[in-house]
């Protein structure tokens, strides 16, 4: 119901607007003259109070003229000073990124580090559990001769009571 009511309304305004404001162009067109020609080109004149204008124009008073100029100086201190400010903003930003990488470098290189020692020191480990120890070394042998020395000296103990009765 409303919605066929907004397009009727919708309807309606767009008929009675063609129709009450016709789209004809009634723009002037001018030829060019040596006049307009004239003030086309830059000029610049001084004037005092009552003097005719030697051209068509826009005059600038001495304080409108100087406002144009501070507002220009101005203009180009402030583009220079956001320039600066976007230039110093880059590169925070960028020694910030450089900052995270070292950091991510050094933390990459130490552990590096640490891993090759515990790596020579691993294979300097399971180099000498490798070799086995000379047999005059081994715990065995010393063994073996502490038994037989025992059992010698017992039957040589035995052998000498023997003897004796």
């Amino acid at each position: 119901m409303i919605r066929n009511f907004i397009t009727s309304f919708t309807l309606v305004a767009f008929v009675t607007t063609t129709c009450l404001f016709p789209t004809i162009s009634y723009a002037q067109e001018n030829e060019p003259t040596e006049e307009t020609e004239v003030t086309l080109t830059e000029k610049v004149t001084t004037l005092k109070l009552g003097d005719p204008a030697p051209f068509a124009g826009t005059l600038f008073s001495i304080p409108a003229a100087a406002k144009i100029l501070a507002d220009l100086e101005f203009t180009q201190q402030q583009c220079n000073l956001e320039i600066d400010r976007r230039l110093s903003l880059q590169a925070s930003e960028f020694k910030l990124q450089l900052d995270i990488k070292q950091a991510a470098f050094d933390s990459l290189q130490t552990k590096h580090t640490e891993l090759m020692v515990i790596r020579d020191q691993q294979v300097e480990y399971l180099t000498q559990n490798y070799k086995s120890p000379k047999w005059y070394e081994s715990g065995e042998f010393w063994f073996a001769i502490g038994l037989i020395a025992g059992i010698g000296v017992t039957v040589g103990a035995g052998y000498a009571i023997g003897q004796a009765n």
